[in-house]
């Protein structure tokens, strides 16, 4: 996280490895990981943290998304207390699908779709998914389309609806709390006079979004920071189905006291179902020469000694969660004479 006076905290689970043995996942389910968690004060950027080549919105949004590792489906949303406008931008100048669905798969699921026909004309029909097969026709069509066009990067689409339809029929409420979106695409629009459209291939895919939660973001960030990782090392996550792993870690001195002001997820492009959430622990008493860098199961019976539990929890973060900025002129102590510099670092893991 960063300090200025104040940190910003990064979590991360890099994928190199990951990508490496993705192969042998199917077989074995077992992966390297590696996980950090940052503390750190950077320069504030756009909402998807840089400008992409051919993408430009229609409206200032308030939140964005790319929801793909291949930065290929781009998410953009507003909203108030009755409705949500969305614009996707995605690479293909075929059909576009989105929607959400309570267990992240992609039925049963309250989705969307639109394309952009070869004389300009924008289309744009609500449905809903019942098995592995095209999804159905709402007889109420609550997505109401606002604006299509094809342009260098690929399809456009805005388009709005309300955050409950009433519509019983494959509609989902919009919850406060997390959504799973899903998302799919196709390489050709359904042929001139037909809603048919063709099956997505492996251009689909899920993210964990908070569709209706507003995060403070600063016009801009000190420039006296201060940057900390905490990093796990390179593990494999057993077979079973759930991981919870701890790591200690010491922080050095850092020049006395200062205030983190802001922490942030980063997990690596195809990781993100598999980081289920992270604590970071702050703890008292314990002797760091022994326990920094010491790593094991938290709660199978085999927790390291050295790591005991510890009630002060200084992070809270867990999928589909955003960077999070203290309000101004507020933070959390950070190396004064009495804060504690060993910490803890929970993860769990889902395989």
């Amino acid at each position: 996280a960063e300090y200025m006076g104040r940190p910003d905290f990064h979590l991360s689970s890099t994928g190199h490895l990951y990508r490496t043995t993705v192969n042998s996942l199917s077989y074995s389910r077992r992966v390297m990981w590696r996980t950090l968690l940052t503390l750190a004060l950077c320069a504030v950027v756009p909402t998807l943290g840089r400008d992409i080549p051919g993408v430009k919105t229609t409206e200032k949004y308030g939140q964005a998304e790319i929801l793909d590792e291949h930065e290929k489906f781009i998410l953009f949303w507003n909203y108030n207390d009755t409705h949500v406008t969305f614009e996707t931008h995605v690479k293909t100048t075929g059909w576009v699908g989105f929607g959400f669905s309570g267990n992240g798969d992609m039925f049963p699921g309250d989705v969307v779709i639109g394309w952009v026909s070869a004389d300009g004309s924008a289309h744009l029909s609500d449905r809903h998914t019942v098995g592995h097969s095209p999804p159905v026709t709402d007889v109420s069509q609550d997505w109401i389309l606002l604006y299509g066009e094809e342009n260098e990067f690929g399809t456009v689409l805005k388009f709005v609806r309300r955050i409950d339809t009433c519509d019983n029929d494959g509609d989902q409420v919009i919850p406060q709390g997390t959504t799973r979106a899903i998302y799919a695409y196709g390489s050709a629009d359904p042929a001139p006079g037909s809603d048919v459209i063709t099956y997505h291939g492996t251009s689909r895919g899920t993210k964990s979004l908070a569709l209706l939660s507003s995060f403070h973001v600063p016009d801009h960030m000190p420039s006296d920071v201060k940057r900390f990782d905490f990093l796990n090392q390179n593990h494999i996550i057993s077979d079973q189905a759930t991981t919870y792993w701890c790591r200690g870690f010491h922080m050095p001195d850092i020049g006395g006291k200062h205030h983190m002001i802001k922490y942030e997820p980063v997990v690596t492009p195809g990781n993100e179902l598999n980081v289920h959430h992270v604590l970071l622990y702050r703890c008292k008493g314990i002797d760091a020469s022994v326990a920094d860098g010491v790593s094991g199961n938290c709660y199978d019976g085999s927790r390291p000694h050295q790591l005991p539990y510890c009630n002060d929890i200084v992070i809270a973060w867990a999928i589909g969660g955003q960077p999070f900025y203290f309000p101004e002129h507020t933070g959390y102590s950070v190396g004064a004479p009495d804060d504690a510099t060993f910490y803890i670092m929970e993860t769990h893991y889902d395989n």
